[in-house]
């Protein structure tokens, strides 16, 4: 298979899921280090923790590691303050020529929209570690036409490293994450990656904000604003053929972000009902276990120790069928069908 392909799928995010692939192929190694126990000036280490560089669903425990990756079966390689310039030309009020970072000993032209709202991590490929822009600020990454860093095999023998090509990441750039206390107070800011909803969704909203309903914006004004993987969504979803260019003319209708809204909530919800089963079994074994003191009749104990068995056996169950899923073969191998069969055969019995 051609290495070109395997960050071709539609992935929601994908700069961090194509990150996490190329980790899952051992093209590179990954892994979230404490920041406190790297090599590395003070300066740069209370750059790294602080809130804004880190996802949603990492805070709060997750300020206090980095993300490091080094190459493996494969080379990649980030925007770094080190290196001899940024991805592309400065043209936004984030920029600032010779930007200082923390830590750094060298003046870069490096984007101050990056550096306040972008995820940072380490690079260990060289002789010595390196500070790496791992996601980009949205006008940078735009201006890199949804693209953020690169990488390439290194697994064939037969053709030297200097004629690999490297192979463009696919990224959607940053969206700004507010998080209020009860009262409403701003307590901190925390950048993610857009999702594809959510380029969807705010490039419509940018479209219409200054149009009427007797003045739609037409689709050839959103794809020149998304990426190409955007638009083949797009064509998907409200069933467009023929050439770009053709149906690039037709008039954005005011109910198409209702519409997209109402496939996207579809999707999500069947994404998530093998976790709400599994969340299910879960909290009903648990109050269960709960029970144990309440009870002192032996038989009623022993069948309810019955009952959590068989629960943990239909999610251990479910987690096979899962991961069988996540592969991209989607393919059942002689172990994963031994383990599924004797979990079905005690199930069975019980």
């Amino acid at each position: 298979m051609n290495n070109s392909s395997i960050l071709n799928e539609n992935f929601d995010k994908p700069g961090d899921q194509s990150l996490h692939k190329l980790w899952a192929y051992e093209f590179i190694h990954k892994e979230d280090m404490i920041i406190d126990g790297l090599d590395m000036p003070s300066s740069t280490k209370t750059f790294l923790k602080q809130h804004q560089h880190h996802d949603m669903s990492a805070f709060p425990l997750q300020c206090e590691k980095v993300v490091t990756i080094s190459n493996n079966k494969g080379c990649i390689r980030y925007p770094s303050p080190n290196d001899d310039s940024w991805p592309c030309e400065p043209s936004h009020d984030y920029w600032g020529s010779h930007q200082h970072l923390p830590g750094e000993d060298i003046e870069s032209v490096v984007c101050r929209g990056c550096v306040n709202t972008g995820k940072w991590g380490i690079d260990f490929s060289g002789r010595s570690e390196k500070l790496i822009c791992i996601r980009g600020c949205s006008e940078c990454v735009r201006k890199c036409g949804f693209i953020w860093g690169h990488y390439k095999s290194t697994n064939d023998q037969t053709v030297s490293m200097d004629r690999i090509p490297w192979i463009p990441i696919p990224n959607n750039g940053v969206q700004l994450v507010p998080e209020n206390n009860e009262e409403g107070d701003l307590l901190r800011t925390r950048s993610i990656e857009l999702s594809n909803q959510d380029m969807i969704e705010t490039t419509l909203k940018k479209l219409w904000n200054y149009r009427c309903d007797y003045d739609p914006p037409h689709w050839r004004d959103f794809f020149i604003r998304v990426p190409e993987r955007i638009t083949k969504l797009i064509f998907e979803m409200f069933g467009f053929s023929g050439h770009i260019n053709c149906v690039g003319d037709i008039p954005i209708d005011s109910l198409a972000q209702s519409k997209v809204n109402g496939i996207f909530e579809k999707l999500n919800k069947q994404e998530n009902i093998y976790d709400n089963l599994l969340d299910d079994i879960l909290e009903i074994t648990e109050s269960e276990y709960d029970m144990f003191d309440e009870i002192e009749d032996i038989e009623e104990i022993e069948e309810i120790e019955e009952t959590i068995k068989r629960k943990e056996n239909v999610k251990n169950a479910l987690q096979v069928i899962e991961g069988i899923m996540d592969t991209d073969g989607q393919k059942m191998d002689q172990g994963k069908y031994l383990e599924l069969c004797n979990l079905l055969r005690d199930i069975h019995q019980e």
